[in-house]
């Protein structure tokens, strides 16, 4: 399907492992909730989706925050807690309207 209207997307608790290539095409998301799945790491296409403004990611098995985290300007919150996350970049403090950090 073409979901490029799709603004929110809420897949927790579902126990997902691995994400599908075309989520990079979610154009228009502003709200992304993969909080308590199984995920061990971020899907690069997570990092083209510049209009999010809430990403979700806490308690999955996530090791790297990659340095392109950088690309979501929008973002005003990000939750990455209960995680198992070794490496942190510091690009994530190019993130000017972050308004809440969970990590």
């Amino acid at each position: 399907g073409n979901l490029v209207n799709l603004e929110v997307l809420r897949v927790d608790n579902n126990h997902l492992e691995v994400l599908y290539d075309t989520l990079g095409q979610l154009s228009s998301i502003t709200l992304l909730d993969l909080s308590f799945n199984r995920l061990e790491e971020v899907p690069m296409q997570i990092y083209d989706l510049t209009t999010l403004e809430y990403l979700a990611l806490d308690h999955n098995y996530i090791m790297l925050i990659h340095g392109a985290i950088s690309s979501l300007t929008g973002c005003r919150s990000l939750f990455l807690s209960h995680n198992v996350i070794r490496i942190f970049p510091d690009s994530v403090g190019s993130l000017r309207k972050l308004e809440q950090l969970s990590i």
